[in-house]
């Protein structure tokens, strides 16, 4: 990734780019990628808590169900 960056940054030296313009455009292909992937990690995250509530709620039903019935023992 380092060496990515700065073969970009010699090719931008070489365009006639300013450092500022450089750094700008190798900051916003990394916030772009960090973006996404905060996004998916919510999803997923959400996904999960989904997941646990609804399994939680359907072993709380198997608990409070008697195992025998009334009177049997």
């Amino acid at each position: 990734m380092r060496d990515k960056n700065i073969q970009l940054y010699k090719i931008g030296k070489k365009l006639g780019l300013s450092s500022k313009d450089i750094n700008r455009t190798l900051f916003s292909l990394e916030t772009k990628y960090t973006y996404i992937s905060k996004i998916i990690f919510k999803i997923i995250f959400f996904l999960i808590i989904i997941f646990l509530s609804i399994s939680m709620i359907i072993l709380e039903i198997n608990i409070i169900e008697n195992t025998y019935p009334a009177g049997t023992l």
